[in-house]
């Protein structure tokens, strides 16, 4: 079953890259560039699976969650990071509890499709 899919990430050829992967499987993707500026006009509850970046230039990973949690029934959120020990740095604040799995760089993409297909339902 297909998933609407928002990828929030500063690298933008990366970003059109995955998009490109999650449509050749069906889903519906849009990516984001996402800055402080735009935050307020975020809708997380238009999508099932948010992937998030953990570190972009002008917000984290974290402002993006902070601002999921407070929508109500949340998306599944997806945090794909090259940087090591993020669960360390999600731990303090209980945001950890609100991310569905994070997901080291580099990864293997039918490992990450399984998780896309099987964690958000």
């Amino acid at each position: 079953m297909f998933k609407k899919i928002l990828i929030i990430d500063d690298d933008v050829e990366y970003s059109e890259e995955l998009s490109e992967i999650l449509r050749d499987n069906g889903h519906v993707v849009e990516t984001i560039i996402f800055n402080r500026k735009n935050l307020d006009q975020f809708q997380p509850l238009k999508y099932d699976v948010i992937i998030l970046d953990f570190k972009m230039p002008d917000i984290t990973g974290v402002d993006i969650l902070n601002r999921i949690s407070l929508s109500g029934p949340r998306p599944m959120v997806f945090f794909i990071s090259g940087r090591p020990f993020l669960e360390k740095l999600l731990s303090p604040d209980d945001l950890l509890s609100k991310v569905t799995e994070i997901i080291p760089k580099p990864f293997s993409i039918a490992e990450f499709l399984l998780k896309i297909d099987t964690l958000s339902g």
